[in-house]
Order: C-alpha cells, then structure tokens, then sequence
C-alpha cells in the first residue's frame, strides 16, 4: 500500500480520480511549455507513461502526445486502473538494469517488493524520474533527495504525517552489497539462460 501511495504521490495524485488523461495537468503543462518555449512540462499521468512506455514512443512533439492520448483512452477502457498499476509497475525501468518493480527491489535491496519498507518504496518510486540519474548505485545522495520528495509529497497530500516522515528519513538506507548484486545478476541470468 505505502509503494502505491507514494507512486500516486509522485507521478500522478489524481490516479484512481481522472480517466487516464489529467486535464488539470495538461493545461498547467501546456501554459508552462508555452511559456518556457519549450516541453520543459509534461503532465502524464502513470497511463499515459505506461502506454509511451508500451510503444517506445519518446519523442518530444504535438504529434507523440495526440498519439499517447489516444491510446491512454484505449487502455482506460480497457483495463481497471488496479491492472494499469500493475502493468505500469511491471514494465517500468528503475535503472541498474531492472525492468520492473520486483527487479528493482531485489536488484537496490535484496528482497521482494513486498518486504519493502516505507523509505525503500519511497527510494523506489523516486528513482523513476531519472533512473541513471537517481540510481542509489551510482548516486545515493541523489536517491535520498528522491525519496525525500516523495515523503513530502506524501505529506503534502495528507497520507502520512511529519513525524512519520521523519521517522522513515531517520532509518539507515541498506542497500546489497556488491557481491550480492553480483549473484543477483548471475542468478538472474541463469534464469533467462534455462528457458
């Protein structure tokens, strides 16, 4: 429950509220490209990433996010917005080669989605947005500005209070360790490599 708050929290408030495409979002995005002259905002909601993500469709034009509209509707209509979450969380990059939620908590933290504590999702979810960038492998520092993002925006939308927050910011980040991550990918493979 704490991993999709903080997802909702993050990437999209108004996840289970709107029908896949934020209107809201939209003309904020919109105003503020027009503005800056450029697509510094994008205001995609976890569908619309899901469905860009589906199709490999990155580049930044009218076109593209016509195209990402209208398929996000399809897939609106198509599935229920626990499915969307699911296969979002499935398919997404989290950096360090793991495609996938439970990739990327065995791969940052040597267990499985569900043995996640509240700073290891937040962690999670805040990697997102930049997963070379915010990687704990390569940046930790950049990893804790991202998880504690997500914890205020937790707080700012109600879901956890400021004690709690702290308290989650107070608890030592374990990553695995080097060795681990290497019989994690071996393991991994050898997976791959039997079927």
């Amino acid at each position: 429950d704490f991993l999709v708050q903080s997802l909702r929290a993050r990437e999209d408030a108004r996840f289970y509220e709107h029908p896949g495409v934020d209107v809201k979002g939209l003309l904020r995005a919109t105003v503020r490209n027009l503005k800056d002259g450029d697509f510094t905002q994008g205001a995609s909601t976890l569908t619309m990433q899901l469905a860009r993500n589906c199709f490999k469709m990155r580049e930044k034009s009218l076109h593209r996010k016509f195209l990402e509209i209208a398929l996000t509707l399809r897939v609106e209509s198509r599935y229920t917005k626990d499915e969307i979450l699911t296969h979002y969380l499935n398919r997404i990059y989290f950096g360090a080669g793991a495609d996938g939620i439970e990739q990327a908590a065995r791969t940052y933290f040597g267990k499985s989605t569900r043995q996640l504590d509240d700073g290891e999702c937040a962690m999670i979810v805040g990697i997102i947005r930049g997963p070379h960038i915010f990687s704990p492998f390569r940046n930790l520092d950049a990893a804790i500005q991202q998880r504690d993002q997500t914890l205020q925006r937790l707080v700012t939308m109600g879901l956890i209070d400021t004690a709690r927050r702290d308290a989650i910011i107070a608890a030592p980040v374990k990553l695995v360790n080097d060795e681990q991550r290497e019989t994690q990918t071996s393991y991994a493979l050898q997976a791959v490599d039997r079927e």
